[in-house]
C-alpha cells in the first residue's frame, strides 16, 4: 500500500518537481539539470540584489563537495543576507543527526551521479514537502555572496538555504 503523500517516507513534491525524475534526465551525457520553476537569474533574487554571477560549485572550487567530514553549525557562516533568522536554526539541525539526514539527504554528491540537481525537505503547514534545487549560485568575484561554508570546498548550506529560499 502507498504511503500517504506528505509523509516523512513520501513529501510532497513542491511544484510538481519529482527529483528522481528530473535527475535520471539529467545525469551525463545530457546537461546538467536547470530549475525554470527557480531559475538561476536577476529575478529569483530580487530588485535590491544586483551584479552577481550564478556559477555551479565546480565553477566556484576545483573540488567541490556535498559535505566534508559531517555536517556542523561551523559549517554555516553568513554572509551579505542577513538572514541569522534561518541560519541558527540551519545549525541546530546539525545537532541532531536524524533530522538532519532527513531535511538534507545525504546521499547527495557532485561525483557519483552527479546532475546539477540537489533536493532538501521541508516541514511545510503539517506536511514534509521535497524542494528541488539546481545548484547554480549567486558569486561575486567566485564568491558565494549569501550563506556559505568554513570549507571552501562545501556547499550543502548553501544549497539548502537556496531551496529554503524557493
Amino acid at each position: 500500500m502507498a504511503q500517504p503523500e506528505g509523509t516523512k517516507q513520501n513529501p510532497k513534491k513542491y511544484l510538481g518537481q519529482d527529483y528522481e525524475q528530473l535527475r535520471a534526465q539529467c545525469l551525463p551525457p545530457n546537461p546538467p539539470f536547470e530549475d525554470k520553476e527557480f531559475p538561476a537569474s536577476q529575478a529569483s533574487l530580487g530588485p535590491k540584489k544586483q551584479g552577481f554571477v550564478w556559477l555551479r560549485p565546480s565553477e566556484i572550487h576545483p573540488n567541490p563537495e556535498f559535505i566534508t567530514s559531517g555536517a556542523t553549525r561551523f559549517d554555516i557562516c553568513q554572509q551579505g543576507l542577513g538572514d541569522c533568522w534561518f541560519l541558527s536554526p540551519m545549525g541546530c539541525l546539525t545537532l541532531n543527526k536524524e533530522y538532519l539526514s532527513l531535511v538534507v539527504p545525504q546521499d547527495q554528491s557532485f561525483k557519483t551521479n552527479y546532475a546539477g540537481i540537489f533536493h532538501f525537505r521541508f516541514w511545510q503547514r503539517g506536511d514534509w514537502t521535497d524542494v528541488v534545487v539546481d545548484d547554480k549560485l549567486p558569486t561575486k568575484d567566485k564568491k558565494l555572496v549569501f550563506v556559505k561554508s568554513a570549507e571552501e570546498n562545501e556547499f550543502w548550506a548553501a544549497l539548502l538555504e537556496k531551496a529554503f529560499a524557493k
